[in-house]
């Protein structure tokens, strides 16, 4: 594994970041709970990242790999699957229910598509979800360290954000 290939495969997952970032400004917007904001940045984030690092380190060839409209790089996990997942799980504790199961049916439909499409197989799905967990606990635990320590009320203060 060498730093140029995990960054064009990080490169690939650039329309998932602007789908992310644009879904986190739709939350900010309407939500009212600005830690739940860098809960689910801090989560997904992470989860692309470990993903990304996994797909090198475990060289699963993609099911579609000898059709001619296959991705590049390895199957496992599904990036988009803990991406997805992470922002859905992330979500599970709030008292709005509609959003976690507003993106919960996003990343099912995401992943029902990857599966259909033999990008993926059900266990890639399976890997990325745990990823999405992994990464949504740790998620928590960051966060409610930084609210400990006021370092959160401090971050929506200067940028004007609370």
């Amino acid at each position: 594994m060498d730093l140029t290939s995990i960054l064009q495969t990080i490169d690939v997952g650039r329309g998932l970041i602007l789908l992310g970032v644009l879904f986190l400004i739709i939350i900010y917007l309407f939500y009212p709970q600005k830690k739940v904001i860098f809960t689910i940045s801090i989560a997904v984030v992470l989860a692309i990242l470990l993903a990304t690092v996994l797909k090198e380190l475990i060289p699963v060839a993609r099911p579609c790999a000898d059709s001619l409209v296959c991705p590049s790089g390895n199957s496992f996990p599904s990036r988009h699957a803990a991406m997805f997942f992470a922002l859905a799980f992330a979500l599970w504790k709030q008292k709005q229910v509609w959003v976690f199961l507003g993106s919960l049916m996003i990343a099912i439909f995401v992943v029902f598509l990857k599966v259909a499409a033999n990008q993926h197989t059900v266990f890639d799905i399976l890997g990325g979800i745990g990823v999405a967990l992994v990464c949504v606990v740790v998620a928590e635990k960051v966060v409610e360290f930084l609210d400990k320590q006021r370092h959160i009320t401090l971050i929506l203060e200067k940028f004007k954000l609370k």
